[in-house]
């Protein structure tokens, strides 16, 4: 059976995608950032025009490009007909007009943070020409940039298209290993050009108006945090789970790491709720669903007033933003 037209151009967008990381992740490629915003943005516009001709019920007409016809007298008509490119073939709309529809549905839709590395993305296509030398230190906010797009990319395929692509790794080589020393001392040294500078700037911008939220599919960027530690070797100091171990390296978190990972109490859980789920309702179903991912312990932590009696002491509990994706599957 032919696959559907919106099913050809989420193909297609994957093979996209796929081969912006294919590039990126090239040992020496003195065009990465470039190559790879160029290709991720046309994955992006495929899977875009795909939602929606999804929407459209598999018309290939929802994307099509229209344009007014001419009168005898060279006015123009308010009959429309399809626009042709210079090689006779139809003309579709573009990423921006893609975004704009996508943007006004009203479940699986794409929102600020999304549209926000999007433009990012536009703007290193862009500005590539003015990026004659990628220090660094733009190249690490360039990564954080395109981690975020495709972060974003997956979670759309998933919600909209319910597309699993855990079969493909889906990542960005760290910044061919620099140090962060290096990243620190190539943000300090006065040697980015302008353009460089004033792209810096507006990534900034771009991160301020739109302020991550943990609990949304898109975000702006990813930040990225790189740790390179030495051993010597064989008398290196090894490091496992084992609680009866006595010989084990004891590993201390503290109960604010703690709530930097759970930081949402049962108010705050069913507010998210509430907004997340347009036929949401807190009933038995809900609170028994609750209770059954609670006890697995992943997405939740349980904090007692008496730890030492925890049978009979208070206790409350509290989620990790990532339970709504366990929600979802409900």
């Amino acid at each position: 059976m032919r696959p559907s037209r919106d099913k050809i151009l989420v193909e297609k967008s994957i093979e996209a995608c796929l081969a912006a990381i294919e590039v990126y992740n090239k040992p020496s490629f003195q065009y990465r950032e470039e190559c790879f915003s160029i290709l991720m943005l046309n994955a992006w516009e495929l899977l875009l025009k795909a939602r929606v001709i999804q929407q459209n019920n598999g018309k290939i007409d929802s994307i099509v490009v229209y344009e007014p016809m001419a009168k005898k007298d060279g006015t123009k008509s308010k009959r429309k007909r399809k626009k042709f490119n210079r090689s006779g073939n139809l003309m579709t709309i573009s990423l921006e007009n893609a975004i704009n529809i996508v943007q006004n549905y009203e479940k699986n839709h794409v929102d600020n943070s999304c549209i926000g590395n999007l433009n990012l993305l536009k703007e290193i296509r862009d500005n590539s020409v003015h990026f004659h030398n990628v220090s660094a230190g733009l190249g690490k906010r360039i990564q954080e940039i395109g981690s975020a797009a495709l972060t974003n990319f997956v979670a759309a395929c998933e919600n909209w298209f319910d597309v699993d692509l855990s079969r493909y790794n889906f990542y960005l080589m760290p910044l061919a290993f620099h140090s962060p020393s290096d990243i620190v001392e190539s943000f300090k040294r006065d040697q980015d050009p302008k353009s460089a500078k004033r792209f810096l700037e507006r990534i900034a911008e771009v991160e301020q108006n739109n302020p991550s939220d943990s609990s949304g599919p898109f975000h702006v960027t990813l930040q990225l945090q790189l740790k390179f530690l030495r051993t010597s070797g064989e008398d290196a100091t090894s490091v496992r789970v084992e609680p009866n171990d006595p010989s084990a390296v004891p590993v201390i978190v503290s109960e604010e790491d703690i709530r930097k990972s759970f930081p949402w109490d049962y108010a705050e859980l069913t507010k998210h709720m509430i907004s997340r789920y347009t036929n949401f309702s807190q009933n038995m179903r809900y609170h028994r669903i609750r209770k059954e991912i609670e006890n697995e312990g992943k997405f939740s932590r349980t904090r007692y007033l008496d730890p030492s009696k925890k049978r009979n002491s208070s206790r409350k509990v509290f989620y990790s933003p990532g339970i709504l994706k366990e929600f979802d599957k409900y």
